[in-house]
């Protein structure tokens, strides 16, 4: 097993997610900013027809922790996530409960 590269990788699935993932990002991005860890953001492509790749391509300078992969199909986000994933924690969410409240 290879060492960690971050404290945290947080797996991040859209399919068709363009109203939320722009969102999703960014307070994800600046809830791991405020706990001072190494994190990356990772977003996996599970077939995605909509701007959700657009959103993403204009979010690359405002979030540099944030890369992007793809599944083989839908549903299978969370596991092609995870086999590139290089935190030593994994965080998997969905946008919709990403852009919610991660703390009190």
């Amino acid at each position: 097993m290879t060492q960690a590269t971050y404290d945290i990788s947080v797996i991040l699935p859209f399919g068709d997610d363009e109203e939320t993932i722009g969102r999703a990002v960014k307070r994800l991005a600046a809830h791991l900013r405020e706990l001072d860890t190494s994190f990356e953001i990772l977003c996996v492509d599970e077939d995605s027809g909509d701007n959700s790749h657009a959103v993403l391509g204009l979010m690359r300078s405002e979030v540099p922790e944030l890369s992007l992969a793809a599944a083989t199909a839908r549903g299978r986000g969370m596991a092609a996530g995870a086999t590139v994933a290089r935190g030593a924690v994994l965080w998997m969410l969905s946008p919709d409960v990403a852009v919610q409240a991660l703390s009190p």
